[in-house]
């Protein structure tokens, strides 16, 4: 069980802060192109089979799962750490299974959308480790 009580220090804030501020970036930039040049990803069996899927998985997750980091950081600044850290690893996710294009096989596209996969893969697995230290420093056994 979480301690209810400690509020996150400072320090703590702005490392959040410079984890979601990248994390929103690189996604931000990697979905918007994914949304405007669906047709240059190849579809993922079973979950996007179509440039239009992808336009409406990204309709609906990407401003969902960006949500969830904002409310996870606004309920972290107080110190509601039990529930922050529920929708800050939701966000993670966002991040982390980016590279679940490679499933659909090679994108053909330049390399600096390409790169955008891998940025957004550790920028939420950094969101990742850094709730899993939080949970971990702030849960009494």
């Amino acid at each position: 069980m979480l301690n209810p009580n400690p509020s996150p220090s400072p320090p703590q804030l702005r490392p959040l802060f410079i984890i979601l501020f990248c994390l929103w970036l690189t996604t931000t930039i990697h979905y918007a192109h994914n949304y405007l040049r669906a047709e240059d990803y190849p579809p993922v069996p079973g979950i996007y089979t179509s440039a239009r899927a992808y336009r409406i998985g990204i309709t609906i997750s990407y401003p969902f799962y960006t949500f969830c980091g904002i409310r996870g950081y606004h309920l972290y600044k107080p110190g509601n750490l039990q529930t922050a850290l529920i929708y800050l690893a939701s966000y993670a996710s966002l991040g982390i299974r980016t590279p679940a294009h490679f499933f659909g096989g090679v994108p053909q596209i330049p390399w600096f959308w390409f790169l955008t996969n891998f940025t957004d893969f550790f920028a939420g697995l950094a969101l990742a480790v850094f709730c899993y230290k939080t949970y971990v420093s702030n849960t009494r056994f």
